[in-house]
């Protein structure tokens, strides 16, 4: 069980966003994703850049996204499995020179890295049970129960096919009760992952952190030096929890710069909250681009998700009340 919440002042453990995210509801979210992108562009290995593309002959623009490599593949190995699947995912298609910047726009991902998915998905589910987090993993653990469920309404309802012929029970009757007795074992498999001590009392640090993330504008922490490189650095923890318009408020006056590793079109009188409002569109056109699939493929995998812990409910692809889904 969890104990009650300490606040924390740093992400435990030297988790990642995604590896942070994932922990909190067993379920790796498109949320993760796009505050992994984030966290390589606040650490150096890429730059956003915002631009306007005309449409119609120039009557109309939309707003497009490019993403610069700034270094060299050979740097990806010292990253996590996950991290190193995005900037694979990412700049696969271009093989330039190693001493030069390559960039990608993000609607050239369409229809290509959504096959990165299922890698960027076993990688955060593996180190969270190598770490000690999880006995099994959560997404196995749900399939086995969906199997069991499957297998025991089948072999439940030839049974009462069986005992119908044989004795002259009712059928119909044996064959609900049948499919509701594997509909049920399905529905609390969807429950059944469970973390070790050690899991749930790194998820007890994450709560906290997330404590602090969300309260940092309040009177308990008004003696705390709040900087802009505080702000960059937990930016895309606040994005994977769901709680980055709470951080930023925090840093309105105090983060007055843009960011280097951020370049959009409203830096004319910049205030976080303009950067978190572009990070939003960025993450939504990041969640089309990246699940798009080809028909043929039979989709990318994703379905539409709920709340993550406490931080408030979202669904599609943006932050703050916009969303995640699970991949």
């Amino acid at each position: 069980r969890l104990r009650p919440t300490i606040v924390s002042y740093e992400p435990p453990d030297q988790l990642t966003p995604a590896e942070l995210g994932t922990l909190v509801d067993s379920s790796p979210d498109l949320r993760d994703i796009t505050a992994t992108l984030v966290d390589l562009a606040v650490r150096g290995y890429l730059r956003i850049e915002e631009r306007q593309e005309p449409k119609l002959l120039g009557l109309w623009s939309s707003t497009g996204y490019h993403l610069h490599r700034l270094q060299p593949s050979s740097t990806w190995e010292g990253l996590k499995g996950h991290e190193a699947a995005v900037l694979r995912g990412i700049f696969e298609a271009k093989l330039f020179s190693e001493d030069r910047a390559e960039t990608v726009a993000l609607s050239d991902l369409a229809n290509r890295f959504y096959a990165r998915l299922d890698g960027i998905r076993s990688s955060l589910f593996n180190q969270l049970v190598t770490r000690g987090y999880y006995a099994r993993r959560p997404d196995r653990v749900k399939q086995a129960y969906t199997i069991g469920g499957i297998v025991v309404a089948v072999a439940a309802v030839f049974g009462s096919a069986w005992l119908s012929e044989r004795f002259g029970l009712a059928f119909q009757t044996g064959a609900s009760a049948s499919v509701l007795s594997g509909l049920i074992i399905i529905g609390f498999g969807r429950i059944m992952p469970a973390r070790t001590i050690r899991g749930t009392r790194a998820l007890e640090k994450v709560l906290g952190f997330e404590e602090f993330l969300t309260r940092v504008e309040s009177d308990r922490f008004e003696r705390l030096v709040k900087t802009p490189e505080m702000f960059e650095k937990f930016l895309p923890f606040a994005m994977a929890l769901g709680v980055e318009k709470n951080w930023t408020n925090a840093f309105d006056g105090i983060y007055t710069q843009p960011p280097t590793w951020y370049q959009g079109s409203n830096i004319a009188e910049f205030r976080p909250r303009n950067l978190t409002g572009n990070l939003s569109q960025l993450s939504a056109a990041a969640s089309t681009a990246m699940t798009s699939a080809p028909r043929s493929s039979g989709g990318s995998g994703f379905s539409s998700s709920g709340s993550r812990g406490s931080s408030g409910g979202f669904s599609g692809g943006g932050f703050g009340g916009g969303g995640g889904s699970g991949f």
